[in-house]
């Protein structure tokens, strides 16, 4: 297929990208590789500053999606491919209501937005693999997606709000919490902390995991101290550990964007981008959910 635009991402970005260049009167193509629209927003339920939860605001934008004739939405299509003259290519995995099992797409677009947001960086510690260690987004999604708690009594190991986010939330839902350990030692979301103490979840900062005991699955969680003087043990069933987030720029880097270190957010972020081809959301360092799709709506703007 041919459009004018072709959004890669189908989170709170691409959808607001996807949904300004509609409004423009073009003819727009979105891939998202999960079945569904919403990315990191569809599972987090902390409301912003406008008192909307994260999920709240995916829905809305999901249905206006669907709902634009001038959109055509790719869902189970992770974008492989991103070349010369507009080329963009994408692998289909078929429902069981469609008449293909998979497929290959090619689409011609006059421009790009990239708006594949961050995926997690895996915490290295001793028996990292066991069964009952995860990672934050998935412990979250199990939760809010799926309505299956990760586990029954948890130690979380994290590098960035969103792990004490998802302990907070995963606490209300009825997950009994050991303890938070954070590797940083400031920087915190203050209103997270004050929501860990009044739930009585004891909060480490400077502490990661060391190691995970349990054959079959998790039994105890060691932790310590970052400068290695402190060491404690926690009866646990599961770990949710991360060491922070990256930046999804593949698609950036097969269309020849350049990247620079960013000391701030701490990562490599487009300093130059070829013409009409344009970025959008998380990656660029973005948490704030109005910022996440006001970069969408400039960058369909743009387009």
């Amino acid at each position: 297929p041919r459009a004018e635009v072709c959004v890669i991402g189908g989170g709170a970005a691409g959808m607001s990208a996807a949904l300004t260049a509609a409004k423009e009167g073009l003819r727009v193509i979105l891939f998202e590789s999960r079945p569904w629209l919403g990315g990191d927003f569809d599972h987090r339920a902390r409301p912003d500053q406008t008192g909307i939860a994260p999920f709240s605001r995916a829905r809305a934008l999901a249905e206006a999606v669907e709902q634009s004739a001038n959109i055509r939405v790719f869902t189970c299509a992770p974008v492989v491919g991103v070349y010369h003259d507009g080329l963009v290519t994408a692998f289909q995995k078929g429902g069981p209501d469609e008449g293909f099992t998979e497929r290959y797409i090619e689409v011609r677009a006059a421009s790009l937005i990239v708006a594949t947001g961050c995926t997690e960086r895996p915490l290295l510690f001793d028996n990292n693999e066991r069964p009952g260690v995860m990672q934050i987004g998935c412990a979250h999604r199990l939760a809010r997606t799926c309505g299956v708690l990760p586990g029954k009594r948890a130690v979380f190991s994290v590098a960035h709000d969103t792990g004490l986010e998802a302990a907070v939330d995963l606490f209300d839902l009825g997950l009994e919490i050991a303890c938070v350990a954070d590797i940083r030692k400031d920087g915190q979301d203050p209103q997270l902390i004050e929501a860990l103490r009044e739930r009585g979840v004891p909060f480490l900062r400077g502490w990661t995991a060391q190691k995970a005991h349990g054959c079959l699955r998790v039994s105890k969680v060691t932790l310590a101290s970052t400068n290695g003087r402190f060491r404690e043990v926690f009866p646990a069933d599961t770990l949710v550990a991360s060491a922070g987030l990256t930046p999804v720029v593949g698609p950036l880097s097969l269309a020849h964007a350049r990247l620079e270190f960013d000391a701030h957010t701490g990562f490599f972020l487009p300093s130059s981008l070829p013409p009409r081809v344009h970025a959008a959301g998380r990656l660029l360092g973005l948490e704030a959910a109005e910022s996440i799709e006001a970069s969408g709506r400039l960058a369909g703007l743009k387009a």
